[in-house]
């Protein structure tokens, strides 16, 4: 089922791409304006499935990775568990936001609801603050999500509020951050166990990480510094493209041969034997 969800959530968030970039081709060969909000109607509808999925998503991976490195560390005192009501009020508040976008775009009530969005996302983190195991590589990774989600709609929610912040800010962090982020650390953690093989321990991963989100953090730079918009947009694209062509690169002669454990299918890593 994790693997369901996992693949979804690529697959919407892949979609939401698709649309946007479909947009921007639009604005720049100057097409109707009935198209363009066609497609921004797509991109409201689809990125709430995108976000709840990666919700649904990470709850699931996380119970993995969490209680792993737990164990691990030798801390089998505490368990990590991804408590279904914070994860529900998450995504009850997500759908509402996505409501008042759709209905009311500008309207402070979504600005309001944006910020019990973001203070949903934030309630989530405090499942993960287990001791020092939230340092530990892959935790820390999957928790930045989260944060980047709740910053996002929390710069959303202050910009419809009148705070002097382009919408645009919060999206990309969203977007460029949280799914960002959300699709490479399940691409790198799904596609190599799914591969027969055990997670990588290197620096590549949290590099890329790394590079994700400061690009997240260049690209809503980039909507509240319009003087310097187009350096900081440019320098983002870059880092974010880099990241994704770099893990294709390392991952494609691992993905695109058989499995060498003797397993098939999407089976976990086999269990070595002594």
């Amino acid at each position: 089922m994790s693997t369901v969800f996992n693949i979804l959530a690529i697959l919407l968030m892949v979609a939401v791409a698709i649309v946007l970039v479909r947009g921007l081709i639009n604005m720049l060969r100057g097409g109707s304006g009935n198209a363009s909000n066609k497609l921004m109607q797509a991109r409201v509808i689809l990125q709430f499935f995108a976000l709840v999925f990666i919700v649904l998503a990470l709850s699931r991976i996380s119970m993995r990775v969490v209680n792993g490195a737990l164990e691990e560390r030798g801390e089998t005192a505490v368990e990590y568990l991804a408590r279904p009501p914070r994860r529900n009020l998450a995504m009850f508040c997500i759908a509402l936001y996505t409501v008042g976008e759709r209905f009311a775009p500008a309207a402070p009530v979504s600005g309001w609801i944006a910020l019990a969005a973001a203070a949903a996302l934030f309630n989530l983190t405090n499942d993960w603050h287990l001791g020092r195991v939230l340092f530990a590589c892959w935790v820390f990774m999957l928790y930045l999500v989260y944060w980047l989600m709740a910053a996002g709609y929390l710069l959303l929610g202050l910009a419809l509020l009148g705070v002097p912040l382009s919408p645009s800010a919060g999206r990309h962090l969203l977007m460029v951050g949280g799914m960002g982020l959300s699709i490479f650390v399940v691409m790198n953690i799904a596609g190599r166990i799914h591969a027969g093989v055990a997670l990588e321990r290197g620096l590549r991963v949290p590099l890329g990480a790394g590079l994700i989100v400061g690009a997240a953090l260049l690209r809503a730079a980039g909507a509240i510094l319009p003087t310097a918009a187009l350096l900081l947009v440019v320098t983002s694209g870059a880092l974010w493209v880099a990241v994704f062509v770099g893990h294709f690169a390392r991952s494609w002669p691992l993905l695109s041969r058989p499995r060498s454990d003797g397993q098939t299918g999407c089976a976990g890593v086999a269990e070595r034997r002594s």
